[in-house]
């Protein structure tokens, strides 16, 4: 088996789960990215500015590269590139194997609805009946599969017209987190208090409003809140948590290297990603591998595979307020609830590792070879 998937840009979230594929296939596993480096927006938020390719990544800007590794089953994160949709239609006219790869693609409608989740939940089923209809009779007819990112992404392509046997699974993977050094302004703010972090862009579609009004509140007895994240260039969450009072009991990181931040996330005793809208939110992957108990949302996807509600933590309504202080308030009420959650979250996190998934992706590839062909 030969594999080849397609990539915008080099992404440390992916790069353990590549590692694995490439243990499993050798020469027969490639990752070409389209796009030459990593964009400013992701350098800012912390990541690798000039990450080192390994021996089985490659930039090409050229559609026609494909034509070069036609005995590859080439796997595309959809045709919303103009790059991506010369690949799928090279794919179609040359009778080259290929699948879908994606999270689910709501985060655009998202936007333009300013991140009303209850218009989303009413408005997205029929906008990608719609709008999708066409690529999902491309993916019915001519590939071998979609690989979506979770339930939440399988839901989303149901709802474009993709054939229910034509899904499979295969999830953002990431390796455990190994904090390796104290940080001091983290010490030093927290103190003896307990501590609910949140790592995420400072951004509405994160939630990070929704995160300060909830904690404001709390009966905190003795909790306080961290923000890792870029911070936002208007200051609107530092001018509300000071029109709140809060200032002693909220802090913002800024940003936190790719390689730094187990440091930081160590200290968490909940986790909370109050997020709007992820298709997955691989930061939950993170969190869960140093057994933390989670907070989030029912709008992000890896929640509903790396949460199990009351048993290391709670999936609130997106959009929620009050839902999301409730959900905190149990863990300031039950403190010995920490620890149960915190070691089922570890557990969980075995499921989605890197191993896991590229075992998972030959499965579904060598399943789908065997009962079609693409036309």
């Amino acid at each position: 088996m030969k594999v080849l998937i397609w990539m915008d840009i080099p992404s440390h979230h992916q790069s353990f789960f590549f590692d694995e594929c490439y243990k499993l296939l050798g020469a027969g596993f490639k990752v070409i990215y389209y796009n030459q480096g990593v964009s400013e927006e992701r350098r800012q938020q912390g990541w690798n500015s000039d990450p080192i390719l390994k021996p089985y990544e490659a930039y090409s800007n050229s559609p026609q590269a494909i034509l070069n590794h036609s005995e590859f089953i080439h796997i595309i994160p959809g045709e919303g590139h103009p790059f991506t949709k010369a690949l799928i239609d090279l794919c179609i006219q040359h009778g080259i194997s290929w699948c879908h790869w994606s999270e689910s693609s709501g985060v655009r409608l998202m936007k333009i609805l300013n991140f009303n989740v209850f218009l989303y939940e009413k408005i997205a089923p029929l906008f990608f009946k719609i709008a999708k209809r066409k690529y999902a009779k491309k993916i019915n007819q001519f590939a071998l599969g979609a690989f979506a990112q979770g339930e939440m992404a399988e839901n989303n392509f149901l709802s474009w017209g993709v054939h229910k046997d034509k899904i499979k699974h295969l999830y953002y993977a990431v390796p455990a987190l190994t904090p390796f050094k104290d940080v001091d302004c983290m010490k030093e703010f927290i103190g003896e208090r307990k501590l609910f972090l949140c790592s995420a862009k400072l951004c509405k579609r994160k939630g990070i409003d929704l995160l300060i009004k909830a904690f404001a509140s709390l009966n905190k007895r003795g909790w306080c809140l961290v923000f890792l994240g870029q911070k936002d260039r208007k200051g609107q969450y530092q001018s509300l948590v000071n029109k709140l009072g809060l200032e002693s009991d909220i802090f913002f990181t800024g940003a936190v290297s790719v390689d730094l931040i187990a440091n930081y996330v160590n200290y968490a005793d909940v986790f909370v990603l109050p997020t709007r809208y992820d298709g997955w939110g691989v930061v939950v992957n993170e969190v869960s591998s140093l057994g933390t108990p989670i907070i989030s949302t029912t709008q992000c996807g890896a929640a509903r595979h790396l949460i199990e509600d009351g048993k290391n933590g709670f999936c609130v309504k997106a959009g929620s307020v009050k839902a999301l202080a409730s959900a905190m308030q149990n863990y300031i009420e039950r403190p010995c609830l920490i620890d149960k959650h915190g070691r089922h979250s570890k557990a969980l996190f075995t499921k989605v590792t890197p191993a896991e998934n590229a075992k998972r992706l030959v499965h579904s590839l060598v399943e789908w070879g065997e009962r079609c062909q693409p036309r």
